[in-house]
């Protein structure tokens, strides 16, 4: 057996004493693997970071439908849960017009204006249902609303969607190739 150097023994100890762990650390184990879930692995691509956002729009969205205050026969329930519903779709139409940057064609302008209007006239209407139609929710006032609501969010989405493919044709670099 060959008889290691006094520096080596040394250098050792002291490393050892230091803290210093001499062996290599013991693997990682693999994260969970889960699907949109808080665990899963980061976006790959613009489209993955596109969808994730979509998803958590309609999860948002799915919790309206599905919540309490939607399902609620209470008047007061039921009005503050729509408030909120409405004050996310407005920060919604706010995303989108944000989408296009500086640059917008005149169309896109009023179809923005048009859903402004649209969640206007929604927040109007929430403070002119009464009590009686809200508790009738399978037909009436309260189905007509509930069906509007449902109505601005597929305009916002089909808005933002729109909006992403006119940003990229409004691109400085699409339009400096032009020239």
């Amino acid at each position: 057996m060959k008889a290691l150097p006094v520096i080596t023994v040394v250098a050792l100890l002291m490393s050892t004493a230091a803290g210093q762990n001499l062996l290599p650390p013991p693997p990682r184990p693999p994260p969970p693997k889960t699907v949109g879930g808080l665990n899963a692995p980061p976006p790959k691509s613009v489209g993955d970071v596109v969808t994730a956002i979509s998803n958590v729009k309609h999860k948002a969205r799915k919790a309206w439908a599905n919540a309490k205050a939607s399902m609620s026969d209470d008047k007061g329930i039921y009005t503050e849960g729509a408030r909120q519903a409405l004050a996310h779709l407005a920060m919604e139409i706010d995303t989108v017009a944000t989408k296009m940057g500086v640059v917008a064609p005149t169309y896109f302008l009023t179809r923005l204006q048009a859903l402004r209007q649209h969640h206007e006239y929604l927040r109007l209407k929430l403070g002119e249902l009464g009590g009686k139609d809200i508790q009738n929710r399978k037909s009436g006032t309260r189905l007509a609303f509930d069906h509007c609501v449902a109505s601005l969010e597929a305009a916002i989405d089909q808005a933002g969607d729109e909006a992403e493919l006119l940003a990229k044709l409004y691109s400085p670099a699409n339009l400096e190739a032009k020239q």
